[in-house]
């Protein structure tokens, strides 16, 4: 397993390596983080559009990231690629608005088409 996900990871000191970096802070400080007031039963209603339209615009932005590349940071899939995958599955269970989005859409396809996700959401009752 330690080797599998060592592999998802560009060697150390490369330039991947930090556009990989630079992905996983942003899914998880721009994107993850947004979810939380959605997620929180004492999250004010009127507060919640607020939330929504911001995480709504992030996406705007991982969408035109995707425009030139298969995966996140490039042509290669990386962890950050399986971390923002989880994050945008959420965007549809609250229902954010996806339309226009894409990028989103055939990168979420192609995800989904990974034999071990496919394997993974099965198994879980999500596909």
């Amino acid at each position: 397993m330690a080797s599998r996900i060592a592999s998802c990871w560009p060697p150390t000191g490369s330039i991947a390596r930090y556009k990989t970096l630079e992905w996983m802070n942003y899914i998880a400080t721009e994107l993850h983080k947004g979810f939380t007031p959605l997620f929180r039963p004492d999250t004010p209603e009127e507060y919640k559009p607020t939330v929504r339209a911001l995480l709504e615009k992030k996406l705007q932005y991982v969408n035109e990231s995707l425009k030139d590349d298969q995966w996140i940071c490039g042509p290669r899939f990386t962890i950050a690629d399986a971390y923002l995958f989880t994050v945008l599955r959420w965007a549809r269970a609250v229902k954010l608005n996806m339309e226009g989005l894409s990028h989103i859409d055939a990168y979420m396809q192609r995800m989904a088409e990974r034999p071990a996700v496919a394997a993974a959401l099965e198994a879980e009752g999500l596909k």
